[in-house]
């Protein structure tokens, strides 16, 4: 009996890890879905400047990383980021995004906020790439 919990356990971990030893690739969905989430874990980690590496390439031509850092930094506290959904088509991708946030008003006035928003992004392919487009 314990050569079969052995053979089973064998077969269920070359199963696991079949997709990287033949190289396939991730789906489409996968590779937007990974870069969402390291995305919008560095924005709730407030790391602004790995943030605004997963930005487009032309968006960080225009706006830097210090610039960046200043739209968010002691203004929006980023608590939660959710994807609500998916849709790819080719080298695009539209992402229903739901994200729980603070806004801490700027001295001298003291409010803060907590906010649930549903929000669109655009994440586009360039040059094998997934990157968010943000509005401006």
């Amino acid at each position: 009996m314990g050569g079969l919990k052995i053979s089973v356990l064998g077969s269920l971990m070359c199963i696991a890890v079949l997709p990287a030893c033949v190289g396939l690739k991730p789906s489409v969905e996968e590779q937007v879905s990974a870069r969402i989430e390291a995305y919008w874990q560095a924005m709730i980690q407030k790391d602004y400047e790995k943030a605004h590496s997963f930005l487009s390439p032309g968006f960080r031509l225009k706006v830097d990383k210090f610039v960046y850092r200043n739209r968010f930094a002691g203004k929006t506290s980023f608590k939660a980021a959710a994807v609500d959904g998916l849709s790819c088509q080719k080298e695009r991708c539209q992402a229903a995004m739901i994200l729980e946030y603070t806004v801490h008003g700027v001295p001298p006035y003291g409010f803060e906020f907590n906010r649930t928003e549903e929000r669109k992004e655009l994440w586009v392919n360039v040059e094998g790439e997934w990157w968010l487009l943000p509005k401006k």
